[in-house]
């Protein structure tokens, strides 16, 4: 990310020099962040999101009486209330249509609209700076506030946090197509400095994500559990959103998805649709910390849930669809996944 927004941060601190030069040498950033108008281009975005979060919660510290305060009150802000209504979708788009509504409903700084055009998707923010103007101090700050932070650098900031948590919440990266941001570029901007690996565009007439629109078929694969572990790292874990990119767990999770064959491929199809041996996509699974049959049973059980949620189709069908021999295999499995069998879970869903 461009180094001036760090600087700006780091005078807005009300730090000793002492301490920011501590944190700094913590977060492994240079010491030339707190020399305005410094030649360094641009830092770490992982690095910098780590030195945010250190910062607001020391500020917060100083002003109540003890940590848990800081928790519960950071706990409380409207990302948790986003996220935890959005996650309720089964679909990238439904989670989308929900985010658009939870904004209608209860912000006022700052509206979303949703766009389809042709095979072209566009996620569009509508800020009110006005509205945003009475951020005085990380003392004063929650982590809500993000979506309301004024100017260019609250817009490229929302834009970002909006690509990556859709990217977390269906566990592949999405590709955009182009960056749209209603304000010029700033005086040393680069593309260097551009991290969301498409081309942007300033002076534009809104701000906006555009990507392809068969993301939106993309099923939810989080839980209520991944979104506590990821809000308790916010905002740390969206940006590791960014090694979905080019990964091969997230090739696997295509090809599964995007398998046109009436039963899920094998591990030698998905390995010659990649083109790798299989030995190949073994080691490099691994390397990234997970396995072909983890990915595939992943898979599985998030299509069964869909499915078992929005059809009535003989469980038969869908264990057949999901690559089981038979449907006893098939009911063993989504018990040891869900704690229920796929007629029980599917009475509950009636109940519900």
């Amino acid at each position: 990310m461009p180094a001036h927004y760090l600087e700006g941060l780091l005078a807005l601190a009300r730090r000793p020099r002492e301490e920011l030069v501590q944190l700094l040498k913590t977060h492994q950033l240079p010491e030339s962040l707190l020399t305005p108008g410094s030649t360094l281009q641009g830092v770490s975005v992982l690095a910098a999101g780590r030195l945010f979060t250190d910062l607001v919660r020391r500020s917060q510290e100083d002003i109540h009486s003890t940590a848990q305060n800081v928790e519960s009150i950071l706990s409380l802000s409207s990302y948790r209330l986003l996220y935890t209504y959005m996650l309720t979708g089964k679909t990238l788009e439904e989670a989308l249509q929900k985010g658009r509504q939870f904004y209608t409903r209860f912000h006022h700084g700052q509206q979303i609209k949703l766009e389809r055009e042709g095979d072209h998707y566009r996620v569009i923010l509508q800020f009110d700076d006005q509205k945003a103007t009475d951020i005085l101090s990380l003392e004063q700050f929650s982590f809500s506030q993000l979506l309301s932070l004024p100017g260019r650098f609250g817009r490229i900031s929302n834009l970002y946090i909006w690509h990556r948590f859709a990217s977390w919440l269906i566990g592949n990266f999405i590709d955009l197509l182009a960056v749209h941001v209603d304000l010029p570029p700033s005086r040393n901007w680069s593309e260097g400095n551009n991290f969301f690996g498409c081309t942007m565009y300033f002076n534009a007439d809104c701000c906006a994500l555009e990507f392809s629109a068969h993301y939106l078929e993309r099923r939810v694969s989080r839980s209520n559990a991944d979104l506590e572990k990821m809000l308790a790292n916010f905002p740390d874990d969206l940006v590791t959103v960014d090694f979905l990119r080019d990964s091969t767990v997230s090739r696997v999770r295509c090809a599964l998805f995007e398998s046109t064959r009436s039963s899920l491929p094998g591990l030698e199809q998905v390995a010659e649709d990649l083109h790798m041996t299989c030995a190949t996509l073994h080691r490099r699974l691994a390397e990234e910390g997970t396995s072909f049959q983890q990915e595939k049973d992943h898979f599985r059980r998030q299509r069964a849930v869909a499915l078992l949620r929005e059809n009535q189709q003989p469980a038969a069908n869908i264990a057949e669809q999901l690559g089981f021999s038979d449907v006893s295999t098939f009911s063993r499995a989504f018990k040891r996944w869900t704690g229920v069998t796929p007629s029980a879970f599917r009475q509950q869903q009636h109940c519900d």
